[in-house]
């Protein structure tokens, strides 16, 4: 038995080992106990128990255990805590006097003039609807060449009916800052602002909202290089099941980020760092 180093054995080949051979089969299971501790070990190794890089990290992150003991005080704000209490405003938008016409004994107070307000303030959302805003063009008729000419539109009103910036980066920032599935921010705009707006939609306010912060992007390309400490690190995301690499270059005030394709595997003679092999060119960072 000893002699078979298959892992696969079947039960009647396993109770003739155990027949002809004991210490031999006690052998293979002992074996086979030390393959399943050296399997486990290393599924349970990540890049924070163990010396592996970050970027091999599984998708799945092992679930946090908080080191915080019990205090033994109850819950909620401590004494001698400031607290964070709302705090009235001295310019509130809007004011709203309930005139006193009668006393309590029955004098009428109608003409009596105001010694003093009792005040109380009450912070609330406006209501939540779209306005529309509609945008006329002069059309005028030229009396020397009699031709018709249009007076020009701002350059952020392109089409007939459109939705405004603001509600643009609302939906942008509810995807991108806030991580909201699409067909969730989808039907809360529906229910809340009475218009189911479209997945295009939605993909090209993102889009805008990326033009938008290239400048500050290119930026930070010129500016990072030249700080005296910079932080560069690196990790593996999945995006469509497909892996990337997450680089970060950062200081204390400024952060850069960049996802680039995962490339395929390479040899393990090739693992190591080569500087023949720059960084890829869209993340590469031009020299100060």
């Amino acid at each position: 038995m000893a002699a078979d180093n298959s892992v696969d054995k079947s039960w009647e080949a396993l109770w003739s080992s155990a027949q002809a051979d004991q210490r031999g089969l006690v052998d293979y299971a002992f074996q086979l106990q030390a393959e399943v501790r050296r399997l486990r070990d290393a599924a349970a190794q990540n890049s924070r128990n163990s010396s592996r890089a970050p970027s091999t990290d599984r998708p799945e992150q092992p679930k946090l255990k908080s080191l915080r003991q019990k205090s033994g005080r109850k819950s909620g704000g401590q004494p001698g805590h400031p607290g964070r209490t709302l705090q009235s405003s001295d310019t509130p938008k809007h004011i709203q006097i309930y005139l006193l016409l009668e006393c309590e004994c029955g004098e009428d107070l109608s003409d009596e003039p105001t010694v003093d307000f009792q005040r109380r303030q009450v912070f609330d959302l406006p209501s939540l609807e779209l306005e529309c805003t509609e945008h006329r063009a002069e059309m005028k008729e030229c009396p020397c060449c009699h031709r018709i000419v249009v007076a020009a539109f701002p350059t952020d009103v392109k089409a007939p009916v459109q939705y405004g910036k603001n509600f643009r980066a609302l939906l942008a920032y509810l995807y991108d800052a806030q991580e909201g599935a699409s067909l969730r921010i989808r039907e809360m705009c529906a229910e809340m602002f009475g218009y189911a707006v479209s997945e295009g939609t939605l993909q090209s306010a993102r889009e805008e909202q990326h033009d938008a912060l290239e400048p500050f992007e290119n930026r930070l390309a010129e500016i990072l290089p030249q700080e005296p400490v910079l932080h560069a690190d690196e990790t593996s995301v999945s995006i469509n099941k497909v892996r990337h690499w997450l680089h970060v270059l950062c200081t204390p005030l400024l952060t850069f980020f960049g996802i680039h394709r995962r490339p395929p595997p390479r040899p393990h003679s090739q693992l190591y760092f080569n500087p023949a092999q720059p960084w890829p060119p869209s993340f590469r960072i031009p020299s100060p």
